[in-house]
């Protein structure tokens, strides 16, 4: 999303029972590819909500090491919108990305963020806040309906963001104070409201469309870092598909995501919109799991 306004190893501790769930999925792939042969099996659609992940090596990270890798070269591109990616050429881009790479079967797409941060603000009537949706979930849908057209055994799982923090990021961050303005300044249970209805739009697409998968993050910083004084514990992790989405949405939708899970700007500067490396590991880990 907007690459801020539009923009080793690592060691991170994740619950017993998820880590079982990933190591099924390693299995998994690793019988059915080899661990030598290196298989482009994910394309990765969207903003900068799969183009961070994608430049820190996230999925590099998570994959390569079971001979799995993801492509997102000319379609992780920050600053997107999915009235964008429902164009034409855009369509076109697609094709060719799947033509290209034929052992790809999962499309991970992020879009969406883009077009409400462009489009949300807090003086909106109710009617034209559901307006903005339905345009940015036909576009959405106009984008899935496309890749699924491409091949018979491809899957799409539309992965949705995480809180934003447009809220503790405004004490030392001018491009977050102009967003806030520009947004009709919400508190943090607005900005989240309106982000999470657009979840629910996308989450009934998936649920109405064959092959098509939806994965909720929201709260999941939250419950992973806690925020302020409030342990992690003190937060729902958000629901998945085998529990219904229950809870839906998960943690505080009151409160923004943590600042420890912000992406460090430099001077103090935290990135009110997107995630750190490690951040990004523990949303895709929760990508894999479900």
């Amino acid at each position: 999303m907007y690459t801020m306004m539009r923009g080793s190893r690592l060691n991170i501790r994740v619950q017993c029972q998820e880590r079982v769930l990933y190591l099924a999925l390693v299995m998994v792939l690793v019988f059915s590819f080899g661990a030598n042969a290196a298989v482009k099996r994910v394309l990765l659609v969207g903003d900068s909500w799969t183009q961070y992940p994608f430049k820190d090596g996230v999925f590099s990270y998570l994959l390569s090491p079971y001979g799995v890798e993801a492509r997102g070269d000319n379609t992780a591109l920050g600053g997107t919108t999915a009235i964008q990616w429902a164009q034409p050429a855009s369509l076109d881009l697609l094709t060719y990305e799947l033509a290209a790479y034929p052992t790809i079967d999962i499309v991970y797409l992020s879009i969406g963020g883009n077009d409400l941060l462009a489009l949300y603000n807090t003086a909106d009537t109710p009617a034209q806040q559901a307006q903005d949706r339905a345009t940015i979930r036909t576009a959405i849908q106009t984008v899935v309906n496309h890749i699924l057209m491409q091949r018979a055994n491809i899957r799409v799982v539309i992965v949705d963001y995480d809180y934003l923090n447009l809220w503790d990021t405004l004490l030392n961050s001018q491009a977050a104070q102009i967003m806030w303005l520009y947004l009709g300044q919400p508190t943090p249970a607005q900005i989240n409201g309106a982000f999470v209805s657009m979840g629910f739009e996308k989450l009934d697409l998936a649920q109405n469309t064959p092959r098509c998968e939806y994965v909720q993050n929201w709260g999941l910083m939250q419950h992973t870092y806690g925020y302020g004084s409030i342990p992690g514990s003190a937060f729902p992790f958000p629901g998945y598909a085998a529990t219904g989405y229950v809870p839906y949405p998960g943690g505080s939708s009151d409160l923004p995501s943590p600042t420890t899970a912000m992406r460090d700007l430099g001077g103090g500067e935290r990135d009110a919109i997107h995630l750190t490396v490690a951040g990004y590991v523990i949303l895709a880990e929760n990508v894999m799991n479900q």
